[in-house]
């Protein structure tokens, strides 16, 4: 089984109900690792405690963030978010809402010209805001 270290779940205040819906999943399904219950069913050894959990944003900011430089990923970004034909469908390109919202973020927080992805830590532990969060 291979072990999730730092899951990126959206943001709870994104308006999308999908959104909404996975952040409560995937948050109820990581206070379980570990847990006592996993007794019952021999897998304690199996289980490990996550130790960052971070959310990000899609449309609506994040209040409490660090930023992340993706200038060198933006075209990545956007062109896997264009595969998501689904999304670019609804009265909005959502390609071009994220590469906007970076550019943003990126000027803001980094300097311009600059992309940035911006993220909420929600769960972390000493050791790592030391190594990747205050080494910024």
């Amino acid at each position: 089984m291979e072990k999730i270290s730092s899951p990126y779940i959206p943001n709870e205040n994104e308006g999308h109900p999908d959104h909404k819906e996975v952040n409560k999943i995937a948050l109820e399904a990581i206070s379980f690792s570990p847990g006592r219950w996993l007794k019952k069913y021999n897998s304690v050894e199996n289980s490990w405690k996550i130790p960052l959990v971070l959310s990000y944003e899609i449309t609506v900011y994040l209040k409490n963030y660090y930023t992340v430089d993706i200038t060198d990923f933006i075209d990545i970004k956007i062109e896997s978010l264009k595969k998501h034909a689904s999304q670019m469908t609804i009265n909005r390109d959502y390609a071009e809402v994220a590469k906007a919202l970076n550019a943003n973020r990126g000027a803001i927080n980094l300097g311009n010209g600059k992309y940035g992805e911006c993220f909420e830590v929600l769960r972390s532990t000493e050791e790592v805001i030391e190594k990747y969060i205050k080494s910024d």
